[in-house]
């Protein structure tokens, strides 16, 4: 069901469409592949691209968004100081139906939800960084399906501190942050830790990274410090005996000794050419992801339990500086997750946070293709211009009967095949459209009082299968929207 715009939103939209102002455009600073009515789509999107990129004492960045599903609006501001220390900012408000859900909101007014997603303190020097408040978990691989840590978390309080070599190629990063808690029977504590160890050769873009993570729950349990030391391993702890252990209420499928659910985790991204610094008119980029939650090294618990593990790997090819194309992007994932990824015999030890999963967004037991297409036109390509972007996108999942939360019952992990049955299915492809079509260039109160604006078109199609049946059903969507910007900030 469409909303109606008021005459003036008509009269704009119109404007907007006939691409009367110009912009400056650049790809490189407004990632579409975080589309516009996504959670943290505020955290990507800049239109003012290059100008906005350096470092000023402070500005606030008011932004408003009308789409078919509802209207937002997002305060975002920053301070800089010179001593090394800076702050942010972030408030989003929504009227979407989903609006809880979506911002991970346990109240509304008035139709209107909203929440701090973002309000952190931060002190950078040149080996040490240390990080405090509320930001979003998840950390920018540019893969499409992310399993540790997805981009459509919302934000949480943490604290985190990153240790990094005079070149920078090596960094250790150790996190804590406090997840939703769930009153049942009583305060039920929820923490996650993060190791997290990255290498990057030279000083190109290809890196490695190596670390783990840790659910950690109990009865006012508070914040753990053996979890926060960065020469503990999450995994060595449990060979140390190191649990907590308490009486809850009785249940058959769940078992109350254990309230750590730990996870490894390995990541790749390979370039060429590695040194972004080189113009070249082909790059490729190779990317991979490897979460491993159960791996049984004996054979008697193998004869219980299957290897529980979920990978990405996929593929880019972008070609620039084509006859109608500033740039051709085209990206092929895979991504599989296997039987009880993300669920825990422990006590409220699953993977997820504000009623959605910490990780990838289908949850455990599936599997998942992905194909990509990115155009940027040039001002010579016809019907488009340099500030349009375009977008096909095409994807395919296989999912088995089990979800993030289901209860532990290990004998369901014996079943032979990829995923559990009864299997359903579904199949998306959509088109996106969108053109930005000014943005104010100048200085003091006219760049400020006029906003850089941005619309969109996305329509879509998809057929589902529903588990155990061989009838595909379609339905078709139309997802249309636009955004404002403002920046208001120092010299």
């Amino acid at each position: 069901m469409f909303r109606v715009f008021s005459p003036a939103g008509c009269l704009l939209l119109c404007l907007l469409s006939a691409g009367i102002a110009s912009a400056t455009f650049r790809p490189d600073r407004l990632d579409p592949r975080f589309a516009a009515y996504k959670l943290n789509a505020w955290q990507h999107y800049d239109l003012r691209g290059a100008e906005s990129a350096s470092v000023k004492p402070w500005a606030v960045e008011p932004q408003l968004r009308w789409t078919n599903e509802g209207s937002d609006a997002v305060l975002t501001g920053s301070l800089q100081l010179d001593t090394g220390f800076s702050a942010d900012f972030q408030l989003v408000g929504t009227s979407r139906d989903d609006g809880m859900l979506w911002l991970g909101s346990t109240k509304e007014r008035d139709t209107w939800t909203g929440r701090l997603q973002r309000g952190l303190i931060r002190y950078r020097s040149q080996h040490f960084t240390l990080r405090m408040g509320r930001d979003y978990l998840s950390r920018e691989t540019g893969s499409i399906s992310e399993l540790g840590l997805s981009r459509e978390q919302s934000g949480a309080d943490f604290l985190e501190y990153v240790l990094s070599t005079t070149s920078g190629n090596l960094q250790l990063q150790v996190s804590a942050a406090k997840l939703h808690a769930i009153d049942r029977p009583s305060s039920f504590q929820r923490w996650l830790g993060v190791h997290r160890l990255e290498w990057r050769p030279g000083a190109g873009r290809n890196r490695f990274a190596l670390g783990d993570y840790i659910l950690y729950t109990g009865q006012n349990r508070g914040f753990d410090l053996a979890y926060f030391n960065p020469f503990n391993p999450f995994f060595s702890l449990n060979f140390e005996g190191y649990t907590w252990k308490e009486e809850v209420p009785d249940s058959s499928a769940t078992t109350h000794a254990d309230f750590d659910n730990n996870m490894l985790f390995a990541e790749f991204e390979l370039w060429w050419p590695a040194d972004p610094g080189r113009v070249q008119r082909h790059e490729f980029r190779s990317y991979g992801e490897l979460l491993v939650d159960e791996f049984q090294i004996d054979e008697e618990d193998a004869a219980v339990m299957d290897n529980v593990w979920g990978a990405t790997l996929g593929f880019e090819h972008r070609l620039h500086n084509l006859a109608y194309a500033r740039s051709l992007r085209t990206q092929v994932e895979v991504s599989y997750c296997s039987h009880w990824l993300y669920n825990h015999p422990g006590w409220e030890t699953d993977w997820f946070n504000r009623g959605r999963p910490l990780g990838n967004q289908e949850g455990a037991d599936c599997l998942e293709y992905h194909v990509c297409l990115q155009w940027w036109p040039r001002a010579e390509a016809p019907f488009l211009g340099p500030n349009s972007y375009l977008e096909l996108a095409l994807s395919y999942l296989r999912k088995g009967n089990l979800e993030v939360g289901d209860p532990w019952l290990p004998d369901a992990t014996t079943d032979e095949g990829l995923l559990t049955g009864p299997e359903s299915g579904s199949l998306d492809l959509s088109l996106r459209l969108q053109h930005q079509v000014f943005c104010c260039k100048g200085e003091g109160l006219r760049r400020s009082l006029l906003p850089a604006v941005m619309w969109w078109l996305e329509p879509s199609q998809s057929w589902t299968r529903a588990a155990g049946g061989d009838r595909w059903e379609d339905r078709s969507e139309l997802s249309c929207g636009i955004m404002l910007q403002w920046e208001i900030y120092a010299n």
